[in-house]
């Protein structure tokens, strides 16, 4: 059976996507097909609105495209799957954000995956059917760092089959190249999961700090 990394570039392979390798904890970021090249956000989310490449997609209401209105240079968070208004998770991470004087609404949350069906779980290789859309996001936003809330997210956007317990904390250095910009990653717990194991808010609170220090 072929590894997750090696069915993510024959899919991008299909749509046209140039594959970056990781060297070092180092990830590059090419070109984005033509057709998304070309849009802006607003554009970007209408392609997704329209998507129907894979059986993520429910209905309508199914969608998820992002949260927030980012400044110049924000904070990009990707969550493996998406983090609604209103909910206790939503609140959790915005009491995170704010201890360490970032702020929610200006930054810009997406996640993953862009269909989103609740009565199952997402796969790694349904994240890896949306990474064009996230990647073209994030050439658009020219983010100063990006935090990353779990372990899907983190898997597919840094390409490793690594457990989150190994892709967080201070001993690990990732970077994003997006446009000849070199953007911090930083990967922690979703909110979900933090609400269900409190003890996780320790190694979350540690993993923002270490966030507000690479972006500087």
């Amino acid at each position: 059976m072929p590894s997750n990394n090696l069915l993510r570039q024959q899919y991008l392979q299909t749509m046209g996507v140039q594959v970056w390798q990781e060297r070092a904890a180092e990830i590059s970021v090419q070109q984005a097909p033509l057709a998304l090249e070309a849009m802006d956000l607003d554009q970007l989310s209408s392609m997704v609105a329209d998507c129907r490449r894979c059986e993520a997609y429910v209905n309508e209401s199914t969608r998820s495209f992002s949260m927030g209105r980012p400044k110049a240079r924000p904070w990009v968070l990707i969550a493996d799957r998406p983090v609604q208004q209103s909910t206790a998770s939503a609140q959790l991470l915005t009491d995170i954000l704010s201890a360490v004087e970032q702020n929610l609404e200006s930054s810009y949350l997406t996640s993953s995956i862009k269909c989103v069906d609740i009565s199952r779980s997402t796969t790694l290789n349904e994240c890896l059917n949306c990474q064009p859309y996230l990647l073209r996001q994030i050439e658009l936003l020219q983010p100063s760092l990006i935090l990353v809330l779990g372990e899907l997210a983190a898997q597919s956007l840094l390409a490793t089959d690594k457990q989150l317990e190994q892709l967080r904390g201070k001993d690990q250095s990732h970077v994003l190249h997006v446009l000849d910009t070199v953007v911090p990653v930083v990967v922690t717990y979703h909110p979900d999961d933090t609400l269900k194991d409190p003890q996780l808010k320790r190694l979350v609170w540690e993993d923002v700090q270490l966030a507000k220090a690479g972006s500087l």
